[in-house]
This record gives C-alpha cells, sequence and structure tokens, in this order.
C-alpha cells in the first residue's frame, strides 16, 4: 500500500519550513503550534546546556515558526500575551488548549511576565 502524502507529510521534509509538503495551517494553528514549541524550549533550556542539540532544534523550530507567522499577519512585531484563558497574538485569541500552552502561562505568572514582544527578523544564535 502507498501511503498518502498526509500520511507521509513531515517525513523527509521540515514541516517548518515555507513551501513544505504539509499542509499550510491557519493563523491560530501556527500560533498554538509556536505555543507548544516555546514550551518545549523552555523546558529544554532549563534541562540541558544552550550549546545542546536538542535546544538548538527547538530554537530553530521556534525561528521557523515566527517567520511563518510574521509571513501571515504582515507586521513588523508580534506580542504575545495571556488574558481570560487565551493566548493573545497582537489582537488574536488563541485558546489554550495544549498541555504546554498551559504550562506556558505557569511560566509566566511564576517569573511575572505580563508579555513578550517578538520583533520581525529575530534570529537563534
Amino acid at each position: 500500500m502507498i501511503p498518502t502524502n498526509q500520511e507521509t507529510a513531515g517525513e523527509g521534509n521540515d514541516p517548518y519550513t515555507p513551501g513544505s509538503e504539509r499542509y499550510a495551517l491557519s493563523y491560530p494553528e501556527l500560533c498554538s503550534e509556536f505555543l507548544t514549541t516555546l514550551a518545549k524550549a523552555i523546558k529544554n533550556t532549563a534541562l540541558y546546556t544552550l550549546s545542546h542539540p536538542v535546544v538548538l532544534e527547538a530554537l530553530r523550530k521556534n525561528c521557523a515558526l515566527l517567520g511563518l507567522l510574521f509571513n501571515a499577519k504582515k507586521e513588523n512585531s508580534i506580542m504575545l500575551s495571556f488574558s481570560n484563558d487565551s493566548w493573545l497574538f497582537n489582537d488574536t485569541a488563541v485558546p489554550a488548549m495544549t498541555q504546554e500552552s498551559q504550562n506556558l502561562n505557569a511560566f509566566f505568572k511564576a517569573h511575572r511576565l505580563q508579555g513578550l514582544t517578538f520583533l520581525e527578523g529575530v534570529q537563534s544564535f
């Protein structure tokens, strides 16, 4: 049996690269995916050194997703904040549906963060 494109999406190609074989995510889906990868990256930086391959890969994914978010909205900055059980990406509400996004909210509260602003062109080190 030959697998369909959807079954092989993400295999052998990078789903975070613009123009990949994976279906195009909506803006809220991109935001949700970014929240998940950001939470995982924060967790990984607490466990490993900054030069560890797991941390570097998490940062790469986050930067790639940020690039997709900027391309989707054509804005110069993205303000990420949490209000009323939803994450806000500028004025777009994204429900905190995944455990990782809820953990990220706990991280924000623990460190008294009101929000994060990402500027277009941000790059990994």
